[in-house]
């Protein structure tokens, strides 16, 4: 509620907070839904008092300016290995020794899917069904067309989220979520192995190798170069081989390699 008073003096601490959590997975003031009396004290009051300063006198509201100090200095750039030791003195990681290990959001793991595969639209969305006044939502049938824009664009529903993000802890449309939940359950790896989405994806990743170097073992480490942004070590490559040579049909196989890759934990996961 403070966010749409832009003369409350908490305003830029909360905006500053969700900006925190969002890029480092908890927020500073972790209960960003309760951001007052009864909520948790800040774990780095001066930090975030900092924060809201730049933001408001230096940055003059600029969301992505802050976002910009607080992406380049080293403490956003570490992985998510844990120092040696240092569970034992700091298990909640208030010093920010390391990142936390989290998933993609609904939105960000949809988007990455249709990046590594080519087919992202980067263009802004022209909108749902629902702008054209004289549709009638009872009777318009599905209203969730296919599209390959950002997810930002996709039609959103009360009570009929996209199909393509459904499974992944998307909030409900009828009120403001400041901290998302984050669960693991069997019907997400479901969706990855099963999902038409998926499934379309994939055999998009497969035919833009057909244009790339004949040989396996270089089509085996293109797809790991597309989806995971690195090379496939020499375990994975054996049995990426193994797998498109021996197991699936000829047609199948490189489109099965590649949803297998998108259905991974390193891909699912930021570290």
């Amino acid at each position: 509620r403070w966010i749409s008073r832009p003369d409350h003096p908490h305003t830029a601490r909360v905006i500053a907070n969700l900006i925190w959590l969002h890029l480092f997975g908890q927020g500073i003031v972790r209960t960003p839904d309760d951001f007052g009396v009864y909520g948790e004290k800040p774990t780095h009051p001066e930090l975030l008092d900092h924060l809201a300063s730049r933001l408001v006198t230096e940055h003059g509201w600029s969301m992505k300016s802050l976002i910009r100090d607080i992406v380049l200095p080293r403490t956003y750039q570490l992985s998510s290995l844990e120092p040696e030791g240092i569970k034992a003195v700091d298990p909640g990681n208030l010093w920010l020794t390391h990142h936390l290990r989290r998933r993609l959001d609904a939105e960000s793991l949809r988007d990455t899917v249709l990046s590594a595969s080519g087919q992202l639209n980067r263009n802004p969305g022209e909108g749902s069904l629902i702008r054209h006044l004289d549709v009638l939502v009872n009777h318009a049938g599905n209203l969730h067309e296919p599209s390959n824009h950002r997810s930002i664009y996709l039609c959103r529903l009360r009570n009929s989220p996209p199909p393509e993000l459904a499974a992944f802890d998307l909030p409900q449309a009828i009120k403001v979520t400041g901290k998302r939940n984050q669960t693991v359950l069997p019907t997400q790896a479901l969706f990855l192995l099963n999902s038409p989405f998926v499934v379309e994806q994939s055999r998009h990743l497969a035919a833009g190798l057909e244009d790339r170097d004949h040989r396996a073992e270089e089509k085996v480490k293109s797809l790991w170069r597309d989806i995971l942004n690195r090379d496939p070590s020499a375990t994975e490559l054996s049995d990426a081989l193994y797998l498109v040579e021996n197991i699936q049909p000829s047609t199948d196989s490189w489109p099965a390699l590649a949803q297998s890759i998108l259905a991974s934990n390193e891909f699912r996961y930021v570290e």
